[in-house]
């Protein structure tokens, strides 16, 4: 009850039923149901506020960047390619080999709705990502300058990303 002590001490007003607690270490907190709430199975582990039990969850989303237990960033690069797959199909609708816009204005609406979307807090968790979630991010990028530049998917990456203009995620990591 420290934190309940200093917030009444401090001013601060803060609703118990929105808090939740996660544990960042090396090894998954094996938890259980207690009051329909995901709690530490160790009592000792297991935090409360003015009496309540606060929740544990394994990968909360604060500012927008889900954090896991392991600071790996994987349920992050997972949302992010859901997003990315949602995204892309406003600018696939619009690409076609016959009709459709110009690459310049795909790939300025890639770049805006898409890429900004997805590269959303790239600096703060961009670095600790694995090889295998940057390679997912990179699919990304592929696909999408094969839709801007109307290349197809069998010519190499780095021809592809040159005639779309776009620079491959691990490029992005390193610049932001």
């Amino acid at each position: 009850n420290n934190i309940k002590k200093w917030c009444d001490e401090n001013g601060m007003l803060i609703n118990a039923g929105n808090i939740t607690a996660t544990f960042i270490g090396r090894r998954r907190l094996p938890t259980t149901l207690v009051n329909e709430k995901r709690v530490p199975m160790d009592e000792r582990l297991r935090l409360t506020y003015g009496g309540e039990v606060i929740e544990y969850t394994s990968a909360p989303k604060f500012l927008g960047v889900v954090i896991d237990e392991t600071l790996s960033f994987d349920p992050h690069v997972q949302w992010e390619v859901s997003q990315f797959k949602q995204r892309m199909q406003c600018v696939q609708s619009l690409a076609g080999t016959r009709w459709g816009c110009e690459s310049s204005l795909l790939r300025s609406l890639y770049l805006s709705y898409v890429q900004g979307c997805t590269d959303y807090a790239i600096g703060a968790w961009g670095t600790a990502c694995n090889r295998n979630c940057k390679d997912q991010l990179d699919t990304c990028t592929n696909t999408a300058a094969s839709v801007i530049s109307g290349i197809t998917a069998n010519t190499l990456n780095e021809v592809r990303g040159q005639a779309a203009g776009l620079r491959p995620a691990s490029d992005r990591i390193v610049y932001a």
